[in-house]
C-alpha cells in the first residue's frame, strides 16, 4: 500500500499539473482577446451574421454568378499618386466550396474606362476559394500602385470575377432572381487630389521618348503604344505623356490623324486633351501621365498607316504605324447561299434582323446552330455582344450563347451601313431537356456593362417565330 507521503506527492503532482493547464488556457485567451480578437484576419467570424459583414465603410451585396457574394470593402477615398492604393475586401462563397476557384481583378479607371492601374487575385485573401465555407467570410487585402503623373480627380473602383487564370471570361453578375446585371460592380469613387501629385513626374524611361520643346505651350514627351496590327472597329489604347511649358490659358483638344499610304487622310473626332483636369489648369513643369484611346474607323481601308497626334490644329508629333486589316463588306443579301426563314425586327442605331437558318438535330444532349442574317442601319462607336437563348414554357433560359458577331470576328464597331452580317451561334440543348417545343429569343447588349439594346418597341429581345421541336 502506498505510504503517506507518497500519496500527498501524487495529489501535490495533480495539482501542479492542473495548475499548469490553467495557467496555460489564461494565457492564450488573453492573447486572443488583446491580439487576436483586435486584428482582422483573412477568415474569421466575429463580424459577420452569414450575408453580411457588420461595420464595412462601403456595403454591398454582389452575386457573381453564384460562386462568390462580394459584401463591401473598407477604404479612403481620398489618395494621391505615387503611392499604393490599399482596400479591404470582403467575400463569402455561395457553396461549402465552390465548384472551381475563382479569381478576382481590382481596377482604377477614369471616366472614359480607361485602364490607370490594377491588381489581380488569383487566390483572394491568398486562399482557394474551393476550401471556404460558407459560415466563414474572406478579408481580401487589396494594394493598387497608382502611377506617378497620374491627373487629379475622380476615378471608379471596379471589380470583376473570373474562373481562375481565365481572365478574358469574367464571371456574370446576378440579381436575386437569377437575372444577368452585369460583368462586373463599381465599388466606388477615389478621389485623388493635386496636392500629393505635384512635382510628381513618371518615369517616362520605357517610352517610345520625343524630345520636349520648350517654344511650345505643352509638348508630348513620350507614349506608349504596343499595338502594331488592328481591324477596323478595333480600340487602339495609347498612354501619352504630357509636359507643361507654360501655363496654358486654354482648354487644349487633340485628335488623332491616320496618313494612308495614298496620301489620303483620315482625322479622327477632336476631343478635349484633359476633361478630368483640364490643360487651363497645369503649370509649368507639371508632366501627366494621360491614357487615351482611339477607335479604328469600320469604314478604313485596309493598309499601312501612318498615326499623328494633332493638339489644337497643330500637329505634335508622329506616332508609330499601324497596319489596319478591313473585312470584305457584303452589300447583297445572303440568301441565295443561305436559305433563311424572314423575319424583321429593328434595333434602331445598330441593325434590323432580316432573318435566320436553323439547323442541327434537336435532341436532349445535342446542339443546334442558328445563323442570323442583319443589317446594318447605322455605324456604331459601341461593342454589343449578341445573345441567344434557349427558352421553356416558362420563359426560363435553359441554354444560351453569348459571343461577339461572326464568332468574335466582327464586333458591331466594324459594321459600316447597309452591310450585311451572318452570325452563327451553337445552342447546346440540355440533356434533361424534356421532348417539347421550345422558344429561342436573341439581342444585343453592351459588353462592359451588360446593358441591353431597345428595339423600337422598348422590347429588348426578339422571339424566333419557328421554335425548337426537341424529340425524345
Amino acid at each position: 500500500a502506498p505510504t503517506i507521503a507518497a500519496v500527498i506527492g501524487l495529489v501535490s503532482s495533480g495539482n501542479m499539473v492542473a495548475l499548469s493547464v490553467m495557467a496555460l488556457c489564461a494565457f492564450l485567451f488573453t492573447c486572443k482577446t488583446l491580439i487576436l480578437d483586435v486584428h482582422e484576419t483573412p477568415f474569421r467570424y466575429t463580424r459577420f451574421d452569414g450575408s453580411n459583414v457588420a461595420g464595412v465603410l462601403h456595403p454591398a451585396n454582389v452575386n457573381f454568378d453564384n460562386h462568390l457574394v462580394f459584401m463591401g470593402a473598407d477604404f479612403s477615398n481620398d489618395f494621391g499618386a505615387g503611392a499604393s492604393f490599399e482596400m479591404a475586401a470582403y467575400w463569402r462563397s455561395q457553396l461549402n466550396g465552390t465548384v472551381q476557384d475563382i479569381s478576382v481583378a481590382y481596377q482604377l479607371l477614369d471616366d472614359h474606362g480607361n485602364l490607370i492601374a490594377q491588381q489581380t487575385r488569383q487566390h483572394p485573401a491568398d486562399t482557394p476559394s474551393h476550401l471556404w465555407k460558407t459560415q466563414q467570410y474572406a478579408r481580401d487585402l487589396v494594394t493598387i500602385p497608382v502611377p506617378n503623373g497620374t491627373l487629379p480627380g475622380e476615378y471608379v473602383i471596379r471589380i470583376s470575377a473570373y474562373p481562375y487564370d481565365a481572365f478574358t471570361t469574367p464571371l456574370p453578375t446576378r440579381d436575386t432572381n437569377g437575372g444577368i446585371t452585369g460583368i462586373y460592380f463599381d465599388i466606388g469613387k477615389l478621389r485623388i487630389v493635386r496636392g500629393r501629385v505635384a512635382g510628381s513626374s513618371p518615369d517616362i524611361s520605357g517610352t517610345i521618348q520625343r524630345t520636349n520643346r520648350p517654344e511650345e505651350v505643352i509638348s508630348l514627351v513620350g507614349f506608349e503604344l504596343s499595338t502594331k496590327t488592328a481591324r477596323t472597329g478595333d480600340r487602339i489604347p495609347i498612354t501619352l505623356y504630357w509636359r507643361a511649358n507654360q501655363a496654358p490659358r486654354l482648354d487644349m483638344t487633340y485628335r488623332f490623324i491616320a496618313l494612308g499610304p495614298g496620301g489620303d487622310t483620315t482625322f479622327l473626332p477632336a476631343e478635349l486633351l484633359s476633361p478630368k483636369f483640364p490643360t487651363s489648369q497645369w503649370r509649368p513643369g507639371d508632366v501627366w501621365r494621360i491614357p487615351v484611346e482611339f477607335l479604328i474607323p469600320a469604314n478604313m481601308e485596309g493598309a499601312d498607316y501612318r498615326w499623328n497626334l494633332q493638339v489644337d490644329g497643330l500637329t505634335i508629333s508622329e506616332l508609330a504605324p499601324i497596319h489596319v486589316q478591313s473585312p470584305a463588306h457584303v452589300f447583297v443579301s445572303p440568301e441565295t447561299v443561305l436559305p433563311i426563314t424572314k423575319q424583321s425586327a429593328t434595333f434602331p442605331g445598330l441593325a434590323d434582323l432580316q432573318g435566320y437558318a436553323i439547323s442541327g438535330t434537336a435532341k436532349a444532349g445535342s446542339a443546334v446552330d442558328i445563323s442570323l442574317v442583319w443589317l446594318a442601319n447605322e455605324e456604331t462607336a459601341v461593342s454589343y455582344k449578341v445573345f441567344v437563348h434557349l427558352l421553356d414554357s416558362n420563359g426560363n433560359v435553359l441554354a444560351a450563347d453569348d459571343r461577339v458577331p461572326a464568332d468574335w470576328s466582327r464586333p458591331t464597331t466594324s459594321w459600316v451601313k447597309m452591310e450585311y452580317v451572318i452570325d452563327k451561334h451553337t445552342i447546346n440543348i440540355p440533356p434533361n431537356s424534356q421532348p417539347g417545343s421550345y422558344t429561342i429569343e436573341t439581342g444585343f447588349y453592351e459588353a462592359m456593362s451588360g446593358s441591353r439594346l431597345a428595339l423600337l418597341d422598348n422590347s429588348t429581345a426578339v422571339r424566333l417565330m419557328s421554335p425548337i421541336s426537341v424529340l425524345p
